[in-house]
């Protein structure tokens, strides 16, 4: 046998043992991407909404649209955030902020991968399916563990309540509601969630997959003081207007510009004072409480308008839901229900 010819085989088999080998020491790729389904979307989804608080001042559409990674421990990171209904400025870094603020306090169970949702946050007016919308509300703070009041969780409901009233005072007494109350938060079609710091009358949001409404209300008030600074629970009159105010848009309801009235977003005036006699220096702002002030009988000053109710009627007739979807109001509008 040529001796180079068997060097050679030699060689050529010493090569393919030693590829066999790192081959099978090589460990297999790990693959993080892992494909995502829409139940990961919205898992991640609702997880960011609960972290959410809006900015301030809100009265505009605003849809945003984000693409994330999700790591082993369950963290968000990577946000590609579009916001669509904002054009620049001021409002656009605040909602941005705001938003990446809450996907970074975000924390998920699911396999790591890259995810995508989008999340509806609305100032506009909102198309039900039909009426009566069924109305979940909270018995909890979401933001702390301190227990509510039974009169802020009856002002809660009477923001639906209330409706329902005006409604049968002009539609003359019959059986017209747009709203009616449940215990089940999975059946409601809308949900109040009380917060002790949040904006008042800000967006609301809408799950683009179900078409669930959650609208959020401040229930107290944040007042400073030299020995009493803290949050002080709003008047049960104020909650329920701010309630109203937010269940109006889904009554196909535009925000108003009128300072009187219930859709009007609004809620603090400036008086200017001088400085002390005899000093120099600028004027001072002070924030006055504007037409949201309770009376001294319990009633504030901002309520629905006949054209409103009137609208408001046209549409609950027009887009009644069948009598099995209906279920009846509690008889006694003053008594919360129970927890769920």
């Amino acid at each position: 046998m040529n001796p180079a010819f068997f060097v050679s085989v030699v060689l050529a088999g010493w090569a393919g043992s030693s590829g066999i080998a790192r081959a099978q020491q090589t460990p297999p790729e790990v693959k993080l991407r892992v494909e995502r389904d829409a139940a990961a979307g919205q898992k991640v989804r609702d997880a960011v909404v609960e972290n959410w608080r809006l900015p301030a001042k809100m009265d505009q559409d605003v849809t945003a649209r984000v693409q994330a990674t999700v790591l082993l421990s369950g963290a968000l990171v990577k946000p590609q955030i579009t916001l669509e209904g904002l054009s620049g400025g001021e409002r656009e870094r605040a909602m941005r902020r705001s938003l990446e603020e809450a996907i970074g306090r975000t924390v998920v169970t699911l396999p790591p991968g890259e995810v995508e949702f989008t999340i509806l946050s609305r100032a506009s007016s909102f198309e039900a399916e039909c009426f009566p919308l069924k109305v979940h509300v909270s018995a909890a703070m979401k933001d702390s563990p301190e227990p509510v009041p039974a009169t802020t969780i009856s002002g809660l409901q009477q923001g639906a309540l209330r409706w329902n009233q005006r409604l049968r005072r002009v539609g003359g007494g019959g059986p017209i509601d747009a709203f009616v109350l449940v215990n089940d938060p999975e059946e409601a079609h809308v949900r109040v969630e009380a917060y002790e710091d949040y904006p008042e009358y800000s967006n609301y949001f809408v799950d683009p997959r179900s078409r669930q409404v959650t609208v959020r209300v401040p229930i107290r008030e944040l007042r400073s003081g030299l020995f009493a600074s803290g949050f002080r629970w709003w008047h049960p009159e104020v909650v329920t207007l701010q309630t109203m105010f937010q269940l109006g848009r889904l009554l196909n309801l535009e925000l108003s510009e009128e300072q009187s009235n219930v859709l009007f977003s609004g809620t603090r005036r400036f008086q200017a004072a001088r400085p002390p006699l005899g000093l120099t220096g600028n004027y001072a702002a002070r924030a006055l409480l504007q037409n949201d002030h309770v009376e001294a009988d319990g009633r504030t000053d901002r309520s629905a308008s006949d054209s409103q109710i009137q609208q408001v009627l046209d549409t609950v007739r027009k887009h009644a839901c069948s009598t099995s979807a209906a279920t009846p109001a509690p008889t006694d509008s003053r008594e919360p229900l129970s927890a769920p």
